[in-house]
């Protein structure tokens, strides 16, 4: 038992951080760091335990402090709050039985606590397959639902419950924010991907690294390197030129003097009857992920690695949008200028395409703009009687106070693409995973 008190009690695993709020109302459960240093908020400065209550009690915590962090507290009324930090690891399930809320990590244990037997949701398993990777607050099991990233509930018993969102990615996009220099630009995110590494990579540990022949690996192994963290990198190919970039692994390992592992997944071993995370309770985890996680684990385990680090969510947070929406953006804001052509060259080089179509297309999206809650449906392969026409329920994002540009909102998208393909991966049952990358303070910068 962590916490207990009249109203709440807290059990929690040994291999999670806990730290008690120091007004002894509640626990911080996960990670946690200083917003402008490489450094956990808990630690031997009692002061700083003080501010993150205060923070916290004030309801301004994420605006001080980031990481992957849970918080579970009891109010002086009586009210129970439980808040899930933006781009969390750590999941978050909550079900109200016999005027108790129970919130717990896992499903499995959730519905044991409960006492209640699972029952299956149909209507959401459909709605999960139209919207993928979009997190919803119902999950597919029947009366469980999510508290996702960025969000937070109230509970005042016997079922009052209100959830909120804690985080607003929008006001990082309103137009009197933005970075327009490069160079400034430039420093800001450097900076930002050292100190995210720094605080989540703490100095003792021998980390595994997943390194592909892509930028958001290398950063993170460049990062680490400068960071003086110890690393050993693991890399996949697969037969034909396509699917092998052993070279560009090999040149960062070598360049950097870190260790290197390459492992060839057997497309025969994905068995799509077998989900590799069947304890979550929605459709998940894509079926190539089986092998390549299979392959990670075994040679992290031969080298007594017990964390991974993943560039996931990469693409969506330095905007490689694969898109005509940050050259639609350009145009709105600074009209049908030389900047807009230098966009548009841009983009079609990045995207591999040519440059008049994709500035047809910045011109049409810049004019007519893209809604923040136009969430594509994909009904490949599904009953043409699914509802696949209907607008997406419950967004995991609060909605903008003012209109945002077209590539923004498709910015936005991508990061909560990347919050929910966090759960993609079997080895966070086995191992801890790190995303340095989708670091709160990073995102807002990028953003």
């Amino acid at each position: 038992m962590t916490h207990r008190d009249e109203r709440l009690v807290v059990y929690s695993d040994s291999g999670l951080e806990i730290n008690h709020l120091t007004d002894g109302t509640g626990v911080v459960v996960g990670d946690v760091f200083c917003r402008h240093v490489p450094s956990r908020a808990f630690g031997k400065n009692i002061d700083e335990g003080a501010r993150v209550t205060a923070a916290y009690r004030g309801g301004h915590l994420n605006n001080e402090y980031w990481g992957s962090y849970i918080v579970l507290a009891s109010l002086p009324n009586g009210v129970i709050t439980c808040e899930r930090s933006p781009f969390c690891s750590i999941n978050a399930y909550y079900i109200v039985e016999g005027g108790v809320l129970v919130v717990a990590s896992d499903t499995r244990l959730l519905l044991e606590m409960a006492r209640r037997p699972p029952s299956i949701n149909w209507e959401s398993v459909a709605r999960h397959l139209i919207w993928d990777n979009l997190s919803m607050s119902s999950t597919c099991l029947s009366g469980v639902s999510e508290i996702r990233c960025g969000e937070s509930i109230k509970f005042e018993a016997p079922r009052a419950l209100e959830a909120s969102f804690h985080w607003d990615p929008w006001k990082f996009t309103n137009p009197d924010v933005l970075i327009t220099d490069p160079d400034e630009a430039m420093e800001l995110v450097r900076r930002e991907i050292l100190r995210c590494i720094g605080a989540q990579m703490p100095r003792g540990r021998f980390y595994a690294l997943d390194l592909s022949g892509g930028l958001d690996s290398s950063i993170i192994a460049a990062g680490s390197a400068t960071a003086g963290r110890e690393i050993h990198a693991i890399t996949m190919f697969s037969e034909g030129n396509d699917g092998d970039e052993r070279n560009f692994a090999r040149s960062v390992a070598s360049h950097l003097h870190i260790s290197l592992d390459e492992g060839a997944p057997d497309h025969r071993r994905p068995d799509l009857l077998h989900s590799a995370r069947p304890h979550l309770p929605r459709p998940h985890s894509r079926s190539f992920v089986q092998e390549t996680d299979r392959i990670s684990l075994e040679m992290a385990t031969d080298r007594s690695i017990d964390t991974f680090v993943n560039g996931q969510g990469g693409d969506a947070v330095f905007c490689h949008l694969q898109s005509s929406g940050p050259a639609a953006d350009t145009l709105r804001a600074k009209g049908p200028s030389p900047n807009f052509a230098r966009s548009v060259f841009e983009a079609a080089r990045a995207n591999q395409c040519n440059a008049w179509d994709l500035g047809w297309k910045a011109i049409r999206k810049g004019w007519k703009g893209k809604h923040h809650a136009n969430w594509r449906a994909n009904d490949a392969f599904l009953s043409k009687d699914l509802p696949s026409n209907e607008s997406p329920p419950g967004l995991p994002w609060p909605p903008p106070k003012n209109r945002p540009l077209p590539g923004k909102v498709e910015h936005v998208h991508g990061l909560y693409n990347s919050c929910y393909n966090m759960n993609g991966y079997r080895r966070s049952d086995l191992m801890k995973g790190i995303f340095p990358l989708l670091s709160q303070p990073l995102v807002e910068t990028c953003l």
